[in-house]
């Protein structure tokens, strides 16, 4: 089967489910045609993600989510606006899909969230076969509980996400855990999609407290935590890093330029994993069995941390303490359970799209 990709390119977790995707695929004798990224101006797409796809990736415009509170929280409300203005920028991306879909001639679109291309199958509703792919539909589910009182952005991102999947002919939902009814109406609850390279780790506790920030004031807040604690080793990730491949703040304190496989290796060797609360890098880490610190930055990452927390994969905290998470270490278990349930995402997901 054919099988085309359009992918929400915020962040790094969409991209590395497509990577795993497309893997699972082709290793299967299947054929992926190509990947769709949408994107805005201020996002590169990782080297890695272009070096691991082996098909052509092509990028759009498309609407994001933007900061506020000096760069550290993210607004609904300011990133509808800015989407609004730039309209007529997503009508070019609308066509470009559009066009890209009679190019491509796929048996099955996959989407990894991406509003434009379900905007574009509720409209002109192409008879090409739509499966969406998210760990963002798990929440839609009937057995996921939020806590009370519940935060009133929450149902604004759960409008949001209804309207990346309206037309979907399957929604398959990523969750840290299996509910005891895996499906409601279109929803399919499967595994994470965590990389092949994960699984062969051998992993050890070094001293070492790892790290990945997407927005670049939490990088403040490390440093100011790292004045006052110097004699703990710190090693954080950034998108933000451009310049230089690793910046060493001193001898305790780097941060370094998002690179697949090296933020693996320091995963791997830590003692514990901050970040904002990201699913697929708590997937690793929990994974790993590495307790994690989450920090979220944005509605969607407090729902990650709910699940997170729930699934024992670690605390969520309202800034990067990490004192809060050296305190924890000694009370983290690491789950066999939720390995096994990784470890069969494969067959489950082949089950779903072949």
């Amino acid at each position: 089967m054919k099988y085309l990709f359009v992918v929400q390119g915020e962040g790094r977790g969409h991209l590395t489910q497509a990577i795993v995707l497309s893997n699972i695929l082709r290793k299967n004798g299947h054929e992926v045609t190509g990947i769709l990224v949408g994107k805005n101006n201020d996002v590169r797409i990782p080297a890695y993600f272009v070096e691991r796809t082996a098909c052509k990736v092509e990028t759009f415009d498309s609407p994001h989510l933007l900061p506020v509170e000096k760069n550290v929280k993210v607004s609904l409300l300011k990133s509808v606006i800015t989407a609004f203005k730039k309209s007529p920028r997503f009508l070019n991306s609308y066509k470009f899909l559009d066009k890209k879909i009679e190019e491509y001639e796929p048996d099955v679109v996959i989407n990894f969230y991406e509003l434009i291309i379900s905007l574009l199958f509720e409209i002109k509703k192409p008879k090409t076969m739509f499966i969406c792919i998210g760990h963002q539909y798990f929440f839609l589910h009937p057995h996921f509980r939020f806590p009370k009182p519940r935060k009133p952005e929450i149902s604004a991102f759960l409008y949001y996400s209804r309207l990346t999947c309206r037309r979907a002919d399957k929604i398959l939902a990523l969750s840290l855990g299996s509910p005891p009814r895996y499906n409601s109406g279109k929803i399919t609850i499967i595994p994470p999609l965590i990389r092949e390279e994960v699984f062969a780790l051998e992993t050890r506790n070094e001293d070492v407290i790892a790290g990945y920030i997407v927005n670049p004031a939490f990088e403040d807040q490390i440093q100011e935590w790292h004045r006052n604690n110097p004699g703990q080793q710190l090693h954080f990730f950034s998108d933000r890093s451009q310049d230089a491949t690793t910046e060493v703040v001193d001898a305790s304190l780097s941060f370094s330029k998002l690179n697949d496989r090296h933020f693996l290796e320091v995963l791997a060797t830590c003692k514990a994993y901050a970040s904002t609360a990201g699913f697929e890098s708590v997937c690793e880490a929990m994974y790993l069995g590495k307790p994690v610190m989450m920090v979220p930055a944005h509605i969607e990452q407090y729902c990650n941390m709910i699940d997170a927390e729930r699934a024992g994969a670690g605390i969520g905290n309202t800034g990067f303490d990490l004192s809060v998470l050296q305190n924890y270490i000694p009370h983290y278990q690491p789950s066999p359970e939720f390995r096994k349930w990784v470890e069969s995402a494969e067959k489950r997901i082949l089950e779903q799209l072949t």
